[in-house]
């Protein structure tokens, strides 16, 4: 998942934000993103080399 932050906490902290990408290949988030600008923060949380484990 890919979100654009659109507004900081007075601490600096991310506090609101808008999904811009929504995927479940690591390859495709990546293809992607690319092309995106912005205050971004991509997460990921499934598996790199392919194995579960």
């Amino acid at each position: 998942m890919t979100v654009d932050i659109t507004q900081r906490d007075k601490y600096g902290f991310p506090a609101s934000g808008k999904v811009l990408l929504q995927a479940s290949s690591i390859d495709f988030i990546l293809e992607k993103i690319e092309s995106f600008q912005g205050d971004l923060y991509t997460f990921y949380t499934g598996s790199i080399d392919g194995e579960v484990k």
